[in-house]
């Protein structure tokens, strides 16, 4: 079950997780910029994480206050090549993704010992150790960009269960209109960090798919 509070809170923690479009995200953050622009608590963006063999779950994570720490090329590679290598490690599966300049969503499952919140752990812990490792060896204006003990995610991260076919259909059209929502694509499948093209083309695209 989510943990329950107001309104406001709903629609910025929604807002603040990449869960709305881009132009609803745009009036929220007019609306209640305080509210949008603060450390939201834990509690409010948490939701009871079940595990299943076999579940897909539908994840969403964020930069640590929606910076956009993704915009460069390089840096949503290095997202993408620690995903497939999670995979490796915890025997899991990818269905689909989409990595944008300031969150990352994925469905995600496992064998019987799976568990999403290691999985995501791991996933985020070994990235951001690796783009500080980036940003400090090639981006002049790191210091600016993260100062000294700035996370790169947010903490926390946001699970869906997915349970039907037409669910998981719902989850992946979202995810591959994300970019043409920001603007940053004209088309799903010119944006080169998702699995659109695997959908669309049977292209590879950096990340095992399984269906």
């Amino acid at each position: 079950m989510t943990q329950r509070f107001g309104w406001p809170g709903q629609l910025v923690v929604r807002a603040r997780e990449g869960l709305v479009p881009r132009a609803q995200e745009a009036v929220i953050k007019k609306m209640l910029p305080r509210m949008f622009n603060r450390v939201i608590p834990a509690f409010m963006s948490k939701r009871q994480i079940i595990d299943l063999p076999e579940q897909r779950h539908f994840v969403t994570f964020s930069t640590y206050q929606r910076r956009r720490f993704l915009d460069s090329p390089h840096t949503r590679d290095i997202v993408l090549e620690v995903l497939e290598q999670c995979l490796t490690v915890h025997r899991a599966g990818c269905t689909g993704f989409v990595v944008m300049p300031n969150h990352v969503h994925a469905v995600l499952f496992g064998e019987a010992e799976f568990q999403i919140s290691r999985f995501v752990q791991v996933w985020k812990k070994t990235s951001s150790y690796r783009l500080k490792r980036l940003y400090a060896g090639e981006i002049l204006r790191y210091h600016q960009l993260c100062p000294e003990n700035c996370p790169i995610w947010q903490a926390s991260f946001y699970d869906f269960n997915v349970e039907s076919d037409e669910k998981l259909s719902e989850k992946l059209e979202y995810m591959h209109n994300n970019p043409v929502e920001a603007r940053l694509a004209a088309t799903s499948l010119s944006w080169a960090w998702s699995s659109a093209r695997f959908y669309e083309c049977g292209e590879a695209v950096g990340v095992t798919i399984t269906q």
